[in-house]
């Protein structure tokens, strides 16, 4: 079945059309869950954050614009969108201080919340980066494993993502006194 017959019977409001979409896609999207949701913590949540992924996709099949993306690409951003909420709720549940490493914070502490606040001036990958390796302590070798990028890659993200914060935090004169 064709993805412009999967997103007919989707709009149709088909049930037919989420079946196809489950069995030509649920794979895909799973899998995308998983490369973020990938540690202990969270492994609980792939299984609800795959059927909140299901239920958007039901409910917002009216925006999908094959013009602007292909149907693949679209649901992968949804998945990874609803994967990267979940993780954030995970984090602020987990309620532990954050310490940056040298040069970044000067060893001073975030909280979870300052941190998610700021790195949600990021892209989702660079969001991702960040959150493995200044909230699970994950070495750049298992980002760059988990994420199928090289090792030289995530450096260089997190030496950018550290500019980026930095002007970030500049303007965010609010935080200073938590950090």
């Amino acid at each position: 079945m064709s993805d412009a017959e999967i997103v007919d019977l989707l709009r149709a409001k088909s049930f037919e059309g989420l079946e196809k979409l489950i069995d030509v896609y649920g794979t895909t999207i799973f899998w995308q869950i998983r490369k973020i949701l990938n540690h202990s913590a969270e492994y609980e949540y792939v299984t609800e954050v795959e059927n909140d992924v299901f239920l958007a996709i039901w409910e917002k099949i009216g925006q999908f614009d094959a013009e602007l993306a292909s149907f693949k690409t679209w649901l992968i951003q949804i998945a990874r969108n609803k994967a990267l909420d979940r993780k954030r709720r995970v984090i602020r549940e987990l309620k532990r201080p954050l310490v940056l490493d040298e040069g970044f914070a000067e060893d001073r502490y975030f909280t979870e919340e300052v941190f998610l606040d700021l790195v949600a001036g990021l892209d989702d990958l660079d969001q991702l980066i960040f959150l493995k390796k200044f909230f699970y302590e994950d070495s750049g070798e298992e980002i760059a494993e988990d994420l199928g990028i090289s090792r030289d890659v995530v450096y260089a993200r997190v030496s950018r993502g550290k500019k980026k914060l930095r002007a970030l935090y500049k303007e965010e004169g609010e935080h200073e006194k938590s950090i």
